[in-house]
């Protein structure tokens, strides 16, 4: 067998290992002369089934396009509408349904990977729990396919990279080129600050920021720096920790709980504090986090 692991002591060990045959492990066993007690059996294809199902009807309204020349891009999204920017907008491949609490597997890049056409291919992870993930489907070993990862972190990095593979990809643009393409992509991720409003799901105190559970939180770059009551406060200080003042673009992506007329009356409170800054609004649709904000 496989995914053999092996744990006890003199007088009890517990085998876990995966065959085709489950008679053959508890044969040998018994030859050996060992008392068998416990035993499970389970059906693991039954049960990657069950898995597979359910995400391929979430992820039923994204199209694989298999009509972009050149370099393709394979990237990770949840929410209706952050799924349309990367896929509409900026022409990716294949939208992979995950995000924070849904991480998609190796296996998800892997099967998108080799259901496209294009031999050169990079894979826009989004979150730093998928990235390893995303690796290590780029280390197997294609049938005369180049893969690469550029390593994005958050969403609005992302949308960053992908509008730099927009411009030097368009229309199968002759100079795209898979390494020159990832570095110009994997340049720009420094070039944005993401802030994330979410609700705290446990009390913790950092020393310098206590947190109630059910508050309203500000992180960084993942870095909690602000909470309080109300999503509006909470907006301004963490864009005030961002250095907000110092950049030229805000753009607003809204959850699935939050209505456009609300995030536009959020960028209205926002422009009283930061009124030279350009802002744009956008439906994410993501759920958990009420606003992603890019600052760039």
């Amino acid at each position: 067998g496989w995914s053999t692991l092996g744990v006890g002591d003199n007088n009890l060990i517990k085998f876990h290992v995966h065959v085709h045959n489950p008679a053959d492990p508890r044969g040998y066993a018994i030859q050996l002369g060992a008392s068998l007690d416990d035993i499970v059996v389970e059906n693991m294809q039954r049960q990657y089934e069950d898995y597979v199902q359910p995400r391929q009807r979430r992820q039923g309204s994204v199209t694989l396009r298999n009509d972009l020349p050149g370099v393709a891009v394979i990237t990770v999204a949840s929410g209706g509408g952050l799924q349309r920017v990367f896929s509409e907008q900026f022409n990716a491949a294949f939208v992979i349904t995950g995000g924070q609490t849904m991480n998609p597997s190796t296996g998800d890049f892997i099967t998108a990977i080799e259901a496209l056409p294009n031999e050169e291919i990079i894979l826009l992870p989004n979150n730093k729990n998928v990235l390893l993930a995303a690796r290590q489907a780029a280390e197997r070993a294609y049938d005369g396919k180049r893969v690469h990862v550029v390593p994005s972190f958050f969403i609005p990095q992302g949308i960053s990279a992908m509008l730099e593979y927009h411009n030097l990809c368009a229309d199968g643009a002759q100079a795209c080129e898979l390494h020159e393409v990832a570095e110009a992509m994997t340049a720009v991720l420094s070039h944005v600050t993401t802030c994330e409003i979410t609700h705290a799901t446990r009390a913790v105190d950092l020393g310098h920021i206590s947190v109630e559970a059910g508050q309203v939180i500000g992180l960084i770059n993942d870095e909690l720096v602000a909470a309080g009551e109300d999503i509006p406060s909470v907006a301004v200080h963490t864009l005030e920790k961002a250095g907000a003042g110092r950049h030229e673009r805000i753009t607003l992506y809204y959850g699935s709980d939050i209505h456009e007329k609300q995030a536009r009356q959020l960028a209205e409170h926002l422009r009283e504090r930061f009124p030279r800054q350009e802002y744009e609004i956008v439906e994410g649709g993501q759920a958990l986090y009420p606003y992603i904000i890019s600052v760039e």
